[in-house]
C-alpha cells in the first residue's frame, strides 16, 4: 500500500497516478493475461493539496487491477487523459517492432474499465474510455475519450479498493501474434488526471510508464495422425542409427514457420540424463520454413561427445531476438533417446520442470 499526501498546497487539486496491468482481449471477446506490468518505481511522493490516496496493486496471478483507496476529507474524480506508446528502452524490441504492433493493421486498441470485477476477463465492451482506433506513433501522446459520455471516476470519501484496468486489444489471433511478436517488450505511458470539488480546472498530470511484453509460449510436442493411429512425437529408425524429434510451435496443431519473426532460431540442446548441464547438438535447420521435425544421427551425438550408452535428454530451445541469447523459452517437454553398442532410439517424453522464459522479468 502506498499513500499520498501533502497538505500545504490550499487549492485541493493534484493528479493521481496508479499503474495498470495490461490484459490481452481476442476478437472474440475473450481475454487473456499475457501481458503483465513489470514497472517496480514507487509512486513519488507529489504535492496533492489536501488530497490522501492509496494504491494497492493485485500480487501475483491476480495482478491485473490497480486498487485505490480515498483517504481524502472528501470524494475525488479520476480520469485518464492521455497515452503515449514506444519500444521498452531496456528491450531488444526495436521501435519499427513497437510501431508495427501498433499500426492500424494490426488493429490494437487501448481501452480503460472502471471498477472491473475480474479484470483479466473483462470483456473490452465494459470499457468506458479509450484511445480511438488509429495507429500510434512512436513517442506521440493520443488523447482518451470517453465511452458513453462518463468523463471521470468517481471516489467517495472513505472509498477503499476501487478497481481499474486497463486492456490492450490487438486484433490478431493467438498464432498470429505470437508469430509475429513473441517476447516483444513495449511501454504505455498513461497520464492520469485526479481533480478535488469545486476546483475542476486545475489538475495536475503525471504520466505513469507500464511495461509489457508479449508471451513467448514454448515448443511443444507434436503428435502425428498415421492411418488413423496418433504416434508419440518421435520416430525411430534404428537400422539408420536415427530419430526424428517432433515439435510444433506456437500451438500443438501449428508448424513454426520462418517467415514470421516472433522466433528467431531454434537450438536442439542434449544432456545425460540426470545431469544438470545443456549443450547445443544442433540448430534447427532455418530452410525447412514449415517443417518441425528435427533428425537426430547416432553421428550429431559422436560430434558433441554424447559417445557413452545410456539415456539422453533433449530440449528445443527458442530465441525471440537475433541480437540476445540470453532471453529466451525451453520447450513445455524433454525428448529422451536410449543409446546402446548398436543404435539409437526414442525413449519416453516427459514434461520439462523448466519449462518457460529465461531472461525475462517475471510477471
Amino acid at each position: 500500500m502506498t499513500r499520498i499526501f501533502h497538505p500545504l498546497l490550499a487549492v485541493l487539486t493534484a493528479t493521481v497516478v496508479f499503474a495498470l496491468v495490461v490484459v490481452f482481449a481476442l476478437p472474440t471477446g475473450s481475454t487473456e493475461a499475457r501481458w503483465r506490468d513489470q514497472d517496480t518505481k514507487p509512486i513519488p511522493a507529489i504535492a496533492m493539496g489536501g488530497i490522501d490516496l492509496g494504491l494497492t496493486r493485485g500480487g501475483p496471478g491476480t495482478n491485473t487491477e490497480a486498487y485505490i483507496d480515498n483517504h481524502s476529507g472528501f470524494g475525488v474524480a479520476l480520469r485518464p487523459s492521455k497515452v503515449r506508446v514506444a519500444a521498452l528502452p531496456s528491450s531488444p524490441t526495436t521501435t519499427a517492432e513497437a510501431a508495427d504492433f501498433f499500426s492500424l493493421f494490426k488493429g490494437t486498441t487501448i481501452k480503460f474499465l472502471n471498477q472491473a470485477v475480474g479484470c483479466q476477463t473483462a470483456s473490452p465492451s465494459a470499457a468506458r474510455w479509450q484511445v480511438p482506433q488509429k495507429p500510434l506513433a512512436i513517442g506521440t501522446e493520443y488523447a482518451v475519450s470517453p465511452i458513453g459520455g462518463e468523463t471521470s471516476i468517481p471516489l467517495a470519501k472513505g472509498t477503499v479498493g476501487h478497481e481499474l484496468c486497463m486492456i490492450v486489444q490487438p486484433g490478431l489471433n493467438d498464432r498470429d501474434r505470437y508469430s509475429l511478436f513473441a517476447g516483444r517488450e513495449f511501454q504505455v505511458s498513461t497520464t492520469i488526471a485526479a481533480t478535488s470539488p469545486g476546483n475542476s480546472s486545475w489538475t495536475r498530470d503525471y504520466v505513469w510508464p507500464l511495461t509489457n511484453r508479449v508471451d513467448v509460449p514454448p515448443a511443444v510436442p507434436r503428435f502425428v495422425n498415421t492411418n488413423g493411429a496418433q504416434t508419440i512425437p518421435c520416430k525411430s529408425v534404428p537400422l539408420e542409427n536415427r530419430v526424428t524429434v517432433q515439435w510444433a510451435w506456437p500451438d500443438a496443431s501449428a508448424e513454426w514457420n520462418t517467415s514470421r519473426t516472433g522466433i528467431d532460431r531454434w537450438d536442439i540442446l542434449i544432456r545425460s540424463s540426470g545431469t544438470p548441464t545443456w549443450r547445443l547438438l544442433k540448430n534447427h535447420d532455418p530452410g525447412l520454413q514449415y517443417q518441425s521435425d528435427n533428425v537426430i544421427h547416432r553421428n550429431d551425438l559422436n560430434d558433441v561427445g554424447a559417445t557413452g550408452t545410456g539415456r539422453y535428454d533433449v530440449l528445443l530451445r527458442g530465441y525471440p531476438f537475433a541480437s540476445n541469447s540470453s532471453k529466451y523459452v525451453d520447450s513445455s517437454h524433454i525428448w529422451t533417446i536410449d543409446r546402446n553398442n548398436r543404435d539409437i532410439v526414442c525413449g519416453p517424453l516427459r514434461p520439462n520442470p523448466a519449462s518457460g522464459y529465461n531472461g525475462f522479468d517475471q510477471p
